[in-house]
């Protein structure tokens, strides 16, 4: 099982212009941004969101620099209000259920993966992070094919790769387990062996 939430491909999501007319100071900051310059965008985000407080890009983008810096509630906060401007957006709901697991709540964080998958079933991103949340939880079967649609989706994705495999170790490991439990509980209570699992 997994058993610490780090930094990975499951921060990365891609940075989105703004759909409408946005503030001058969002489209400094998505420049910004862009070039992986997040202490240069962030002021610029938190200006736009002055300008107006429910600018979902800005609320989305902000949160993703926040929760790559480590301010998991700030973020969360963020990306909740993004998903309420736009609760059909699954990259919003993908960001937010990334935050949850952040915040070791990976049955909330699951709801928002499988929202962000109902609106794009084709969404690598999505299942990778599903199946995290799902391996932390010990679901392992559920979290291996969440990996391996991710790969079937884009086949070279490194960090499905590296998530099915430990996936499958700990499958394995769990079956042997299984395995040796059921030898010793058939083998009854005659050994000291058998108290000492």
């Amino acid at each position: 099982m997994i058993d610490k939430f780090e930094k990975s491909d499951l921060f990365r999501h891609p940075v989105r212009p703004a759909r409408h007319a946005p503030p001058q100071a969002f489209r400094a900051a998505f420049a910004f941004h862009q070039q992986g310059l997040p202490d240069q965008a962030e002021p610029l985000y938190r200006r736009a969101l002055r300008q107006n407080h429910n600018h979902f890009d800005s609320l989305h983008n902000l949160g993703l620099i926040l929760l790559e810096r480590g301010s998991v509630d700030e973020a969360v906060r963020l990306l909740r209000r993004a998903c309420y401007q736009q609760p059909n957006n699954p990259d919003a709901q993908n960001s937010l259920g990334v935050a949850l697991q952040a915040l070791k709540q990976p049955e909330r964080a699951i709801e928002h993966h499988r929202t962000a998958l109902a609106v794009n079933p084709d969404y690598p991103e999505a299942h990778l992070s599903l199946g995290f949340a799902l391996q932390t939880l010990n679901r392992i079967d559920e979290a291996i094919s969440h990996y391996q649609r991710a790969l079937a989706i884009r086949p070279d994705y490194a960090e499905a790769h590296h998530n099915l495999a430990t996936a499958l170790q700990c499958l394995t490991a769990q079956r042997r387990r299984s395995r040796t439990i059921g030898w010793l509980l058939r083998r009854g209570p005659t050994s000291p062996r058998c108290i000492m699992i």
